[in-house]
C-alpha cells in the first residue's frame, strides 16, 4: 500500500538509478511496483502483466528493450534512456519471472 502510493505520487526522478529505482521512475506508474499491471488495467488500459509467464518465456530482450524505447501499441516510449539504463530495466523486467513458473503451467490438458 505504502509503495502505491510512493509510486502513485511520483512526479518525477524520485529513486536512486539502480534497476529498481529506475523501474519504478519510469515502468510503475503503468505495471506496478510489483509488475501486475493491475491499477492500471482496472483503469481500462491493458499494459502487459511482466509476471505473466507466457510474457516472459514469448518475448527475446531485444523485443523488450525496442518495446521500451521505442513504444508499441498504446505503450509509449521511454526516451532519454541510455542504453546501460535500459539494460539496468530489463533486468528488473526479468526479475519479475516467478521462479520456477512455466508457460506450460497454464496450459490446458491434452484430451
Amino acid at each position: 500500500m505504502l509503495m502505491g502510493l510512493l509510486i502513485g505520487g511520483c512526479g518525477g526522478e524520485k529513486y536512486p538509478p539502480t534497476s529498481w529505482g529506475l523501474y519504478l521512475n519510469k515502468c510503475a506508474r503503468c505495471h506496478e511496483a510489483d509488475g501486475s499491471s493491475v491499477t492500471a488495467t482496472d483503469l481500462g488500459d491493458h499494459p502487459v502483466d511482466l509476471r505473466d509467464p507466457f510474457f516472459q518465456r514469448g518475448i527475446t530482450d531485444a523485443e523488450i528493450r525496442r518495446i521500451m524505447i521505442y513504444g508499441e501499441g498504446r505503450m509509449q516510449g521511454v526516451s532519454g534512456l541510455s542504453d546501460a539504463q535500459a539494460d539496468s530495466i530489463l533486468l528488473q523486467v526479468r526479475r519479475f519471472a516467478r521462479p520456477g513458473a512455466s508457460a506450460l503451467d497454464f496450459l490446458p490438458p491434452e484430451s
